[in-house]
């Protein structure tokens, strides 16, 4: 009796034991499952300039309308003032509601340094471009300008200028012939810079196709 009672006890310990086990890993073995935190990137913060640059003394000096002349190099300086102007001409024959309209429609994208931070907006935005043609001899409608893009940074500003579209101008022009523009830059103390462009060569756009992203001046880096 004494050996079947041991036995007894040991066979209720053994099931005792083996219900309390239900296979699953202690708190220590239990990997962590967080989902990782997704990547942000923050570019760093744009430095400006926040000098005095020569130029700006300068221009004290300066006529009421400064007149420069910018070849095919497109670029210019003047009392330490560093400008570079390029651009494009295209006459619209698209299709649609005003399709017997064909507007001259322009573009600039002009870089400036150094430009301190407080100028920034405030200065250098092209005001209007005047085309001159050639080959009749007249001078064209103003275009009056917006800016649609800008970037600035360690006193470079590059902006990007557009010809408004509330008021359309038709001229006769030829496919491919070729128009000379001026510029009107609006700079600081009511004064402008009157900029003699390289000819441009006329585009006829007959599709719209996506806009190519200048990047010539991008390589004219911060001041």
């Amino acid at each position: 009796m004494k050996r079947i009672g041991f036995l007894f006890v040991l066979t209720v310990a053994a099931l005792v034991s083996g219900c309390g086990s239900d296979d699953k890993p202690s708190p220590a073995t239990v990997k962590s499952e967080e989902k990782p935190e997704p990547t942000v990137y923050k570019p760093p913060p744009l430095e400006h300039y926040e000098g005095t640059p020569y130029w700006l003394t300068q221009s004290t000096t300066w006529p009421a309308v400064l007149e420069l002349t910018i070849g095919s190099e497109a670029e210019y300086v003047h009392d330490s003032l560093s400008l570079r102007i390029t651009g494009g001409a295209v006459q619209s024959f698209l299709s649609g509601p005003k399709g017997k309209e064909h507007p001259l429609m322009c573009s600039i994208e002009l870089t400036v340094r150094p430009v301190p931070l407080q100028l920034v907006g405030r200065s250098f935005n092209v005001d209007s471009v005047v085309f001159f043609d050639p080959i009749k001899k007249i001078r064209l409608p103003a275009l009056k300008m917006l800016s649609s893009e800008r970037h600035t940074e360690k006193g470079v500003v590059r902006t990007r200028f557009t010809n408004n579209m509330a008021v359309v101008h038709s001229p006769d022009l030829t496919e491919g012939q070729h128009l000379e523009p001026s510029a009107f830059i609006s700079t600081v103390g009511g004064k402008a810079i009157k900029v003699a462009m390289a000819p441009m060569t006329v585009k006829f756009l007959r599709e719209i196709k996506p806009d190519a992203i200048p990047t010539d001046s991008l390589k004219w880096g911060p001041s």
